[in-house]
């Protein structure tokens, strides 16, 4: 390419139109000498691009993997934290009937408490009763 560049391009008669009154087959080869000359300096700049989006998509592979992984670990700890959840309602619940119960277990206790005070009382004035009459 570096010959071509040097001798034929920077030639002003190197050109297709001028080149066609020599001849068509000499027309068609300054044309085809033309775009491989293009070709080659715009492969020369894609290469290092194409290197560069390679390098570029596997790295995003790399992350989307890594992405993925992250995503599905965070799945698993959404999942155990709803169940965590679930389970700190149900205990919730669970210990404000037990607290429910154990009010009215004690106020039954209270209840009983004060009725055996009472029975009490009443054997007490029976006796009483009994030593005075009215």
């Amino acid at each position: 390419m570096t010959k071509i560049r040097k001798e034929y391009i920077t030639n002003a008669d190197f050109d297709p139109a001028k080149v066609a009154n020599a001849s068509s087959a000499a027309e068609g080869l300054c044309k085809w000498v033309l775009a491989m000359e293009l070709y080659d300096r715009v492969a020369k700049v894609v290469a290092p691009k194409k290197i560069a989006l390679a390098e570029a998509e596997a790295e995003l592979e790399a992350t989307m993997a890594q992405l993925n992984e992250k995503r599905s670990e965070l799945r698993r700890v959404e999942e155990r934290l709803a169940n965590l959840k679930q389970q700190f309602q149900e205990m919730t619940e669970k210990k404000e009937k037990l607290e429910f119960q154990v009010g009215i277990d004690g106020l039954l206790k209270i209840g009983d408490g004060l009725l055996k005070i009472k029975e009490i009382n009443f054997e007490k004035l029976g006796k009483v009763s009994k030593i005075t009459p009215n």
